[in-house]
């Protein structure tokens, strides 16, 4: 039989216990129009000045005699019942699940940095069992959060990137910890505050670490498009990720920011199948969810004419197709296709 009624039964006890003791406290001798120094509580009635005759304590105006009386040391006192009932509502909790699971998220993450470590890393675990690399790529498990939440999630993303990154932390847990520190960027949402997480993710992508490939992929979830659309272009230039790889992520950010429409653009044009393919692809979801420009219907059109040439009827074709129209606005798409 659970004895949780027990906990919260007393808990509620106690709790009204110190509710009413700090109200007496605070409330329960107000001055009621009579005049007393505020002092010693020395009744001045019948003073005719506004010096007190018991400790001869003066006011400089009459108002002041008609404070409330707050009994200090009883506030303190009343304390100590609330803090007992806090304590008996969350034994429930604590005996489920241990004392971590009832600290606040940035006292935990905080607990990774020290050398005993385990009991942070454990509660972690249980927190976040359904997070993985799914479920930042498709924000299934990102809510709204609270300033004070996003503000754990801010720590939490430095020190689980600090676990990920040490070299006496056994493999299988790098990669735990490197899912955890990028959902809590994620979830933090603070992208002025994640440009060391864009310059890890950037030399994580240079790198030949088993989890480079995604690091593009990555910083099109996690960081401020605009700042991850110039990251990934950098990386490009600097030929460290190649069209084949970086033209996905930058698909997903044109969805967000014009930024990389000119590369889109250009990667229409591309020999390769998978880069030309996504590209298409690209600009397609962007079209459909409104976006447009005179230049990726240039390009597009550039495309469909060579292959009318060429007398191609491939699926490629179709797929040039749907791009343009999708580029055209709703109203003028029929035109547009007869003409084609």
């Amino acid at each position: 039989m659970s004895t949780d009624w027990l906990f919260w039964g007393s808990a509620l006890l106690a709790a009204l216990i110190g509710a009413a003791l700090l109200l007496w406290a605070l409330f329960s001798d107000r001055s009621r129009g009579r005049k007393r120094c505020p002092k010693c509580w020395y009744d001045m009635d019948r003073s005719p000045t506004l010096r007190c005759s018991e400790c001869g304590h003066e006011v400089q105006r009459e108002r002041k005699l008609f404070k409330t009386r707050r009994r200090w040391r009883w506030v303190v006192v009343s304390a100590l019942p609330l803090l007992l009932a806090t304590g008996l509502a969350i034994q429930p909790k604590v005996q489920r699940d241990g004392w971590g699971s009832v600290l606040p998220l940035t006292v935990v993450a905080y607990g990774l940095y020290l050398d005993e470590n385990n009991w942070a890393k454990d509660e972690l675990r249980r927190r976040y069992s359904a997070v993985s690399y799914s479920s930042i790529f498709d924000d299934t498990l990102v809510r709204e959060s609270s300033r004070v939440s996003r503000m754990g999630d801010r720590v939490l993303a430095r020190a689980a990137w600090h676990v990920s990154t040490d070299d006496t932390t056994p493999r299988m847990e790098q990669q735990q910890f490197f899912v955890y520190a990028l959902y809590a960027a994620q979830r933090a949402g603070d992208f002025g505050g994640s440009s060391w997480l864009t310059q890890e993710l950037m030399e994580l992508a240079c790198g030949d670490d088993p989890v480079s490939a995604i690091a593009p992929f990555m910083l099109s979830r996690v960081v401020a498009p605009e700042a991850a659309a110039e990251a990934i272009l950098h990386l490009v230039d600097e030929e460290c990720l190649s069209p084949y790889v970086a033209i996905e992520p930058l698909g997903q950010l044109l969805l967000k920011t014009d930024l990389v429409l000119p590369y889109i653009i250009e990667a229409v044009r591309n020999e390769n199948g998978h880069v030309h393919r996504a590209a298409l692809h690209a600009l397609r979801e962007w079209g459909v969810r409104g976006g447009t420009s005179a230049e990726a219907i240039q390009a597009v059109e550039a495309i469909l004419n060579r292959l009318h040439a060429a007398g191609d009827s491939s699926e490629n074709l179709n797929w040039v197709l749907c791009t343009r129209l999708a580029l055209e606005p709703a109203e003028s798409r029929h035109k547009v296709l007869r003409e084609l």
